[in-house]
């Protein structure tokens, strides 16, 4: 902010893939996954239940405890213990999970 014109032409942002299961749910879409990492589900994410034929929209309100969840966004960079670690734009509910 204190530049007063921008010196970047171009910025990419490259996503991360992130695995686990479903350890807590939290509100605001926040999830606790085995082993500790907090990953918020971001307003508007994709959501699909991910099934052997095909990808099913469902809302967050889908996701389970025990659910195996694959998960795409991007990294907080500088964590706190105690905060958000991943923020997910895409969440898979993988089959497996709901059989």
């Amino acid at each position: 902010p204190e530049i007063p014109e921008p010196t970047a032409k171009e910025v990419c942002v490259q996503h991360e893939r992130d695995y686990g299961e479903v350890d807590a749910i939290f509100r605001n879409q926040v999830l606790r996954l085995v082993g500790g990492k907090l990953v918020k589900i971001q307003e508007g994410a994709t959501i699909l239940l991910n099934t052997k034929y095909f990808d099913v929209p469902v809302d967050f309100d889908a996701i389970r405890e025990g659910d195996r969840l694959t998960l795409f966004g991007l990294s907080d960079c500088g964590v706190d213990p105690g905060e958000v670690q991943f923020y997910s734009f895409v969440a898979l509910i993988n089959e497996s999970s709901t059989e």
